[in-house]
């Protein structure tokens, strides 16, 4: 099935609890690849990352079920609801322990997953993460919340931010920078909240060197 509002074919998957999904996926080789979008968006914010991605192994690109806001939306409860969407979308495909690379909210449940469930983690790319740094997300004793278990990341992580992000400040950036052991920091000038879709040559090449170098 071709969605066309995602700008990438997409394909009906069906989990294991019944829950469908729609999924992009491409490439091959043992290594798989989650691309994981932000708060309701969709799978074609990585329509001009796949091909790039897809050079080192296989990818899979879910629009993940929306949030309801006028259904008692509460952030810190879809976190750990979207992670197990993942997990269980993860297990689907046979994907294995996988690379996780998450924008916004994406990049909070790769958080989740790598703190929670970190054996299914390789390494993990947060593109200007949700998940810390704002008022609004800092939820202690929540299990949703990451702040306090950042430095139990093992897993080699990347952190790529848009230099003009007026959604999550650069601030958020080099505050997991400060508190992840294994991080590396590259910030993408002229660029704001989606630096993948807004610059995706520099984006593309800085995460595949990441994952290469890191890899193998």
């Amino acid at each position: 099935m071709m969605n066309i509002r995602s700008s990438l074919p997409e394909e009906t998957v069906i989990l294991d609890s019944g829950r469908s999904v729609e999924c992009y996926s491409g490439g091959s080789g043992e290594k798989s690849i989650i691309l994981l979008h932000g708060l309701n968006s969709y799978s074609g914010t990585w329509k001009r990352n796949v091909d790039a991605l897809s050079s080192i192994g296989r990818v899979f690109a879910p629009t993940l079920p929306k949030v309801n806001f006028e259904a008692g939306f509460a952030l810190h409860d879809t976190v750990p609801e979207l992670s197990e969407v993942v997990m269980e979308l993860m297990v689907r495909m046979k994907a294995g322990p996988s690379i996780i690379i998450g924008n916004s909210m994406g990049g909070w449940i790769g958080l989740y997953l790598a703190i929670h469930r970190a054996e299914m983690v390789r390494s993990l790319v947060l593109v200007d993460s949700a998940g810390v740094g704002l008022p609004a997300l800092q939820l202690s004793g929540h299990p949703a919340e990451v702040s306090e278990h950042l430095d139990s990341i093992r897993q080699p992580v990347l952190i790529v931010w848009g230099e003009d992000d007026r959604v999550i400040p650069l601030s958020s950036a080099t505050y997991l920078h400060e508190h992840i052991a294994h991080s590396t920091l590259h910030i993408i000038r002229e660029a704001g909240h989606i630096p993948h879709l807004e610059k995706p040559l520099e984006f593309n090449s800085v995460v595949l060197s990441f994952l290469k170098g890191k890899e193998g």
